[in-house]
């Protein structure tokens, strides 16, 4: 059988999350703990969380998104970090 990419459910996502901030463990040790492939990935999830709420830990919709949403102002809009991805390396504008 082939390896293949881990899905994770949003619950378990946010209780990993929990974990962490509440000082129970580290990510290295909750990695290790669920047999996650790096503790980059708790990392991620931890970062998600705390830019963009618990609701950016939840399943993507697949496929091709709409085109760009634009406002009342008739310009697009931007998360409350100020660009398209928290932590880009590249800066959008705001």
């Amino acid at each position: 059988m082939m390896p293949g990419k881990r899905v994770f459910p949003f619950e378990f996502k946010l209780e990993v999350v929990r974990r962490v901030v509440d000082g129970e463990a580290t990510a290295v040790e909750l990695a290790r703990e669920h047999g996650m492939s790096s503790p980059k990935l708790v990392e991620n999830w931890l970062r998600l969380c705390r830019c963009e709420g618990e609701e950016a830990l939840r399943p993507k919709p697949k496929g091709r998104p709409p085109a760009a949403a634009e406002d009342s102002s008739g310009s697009v809009s931007w998360n409350s970090c100020g660009g398209r991805t928290c932590g880009s390396r590249r800066r959008w504008p705001t």
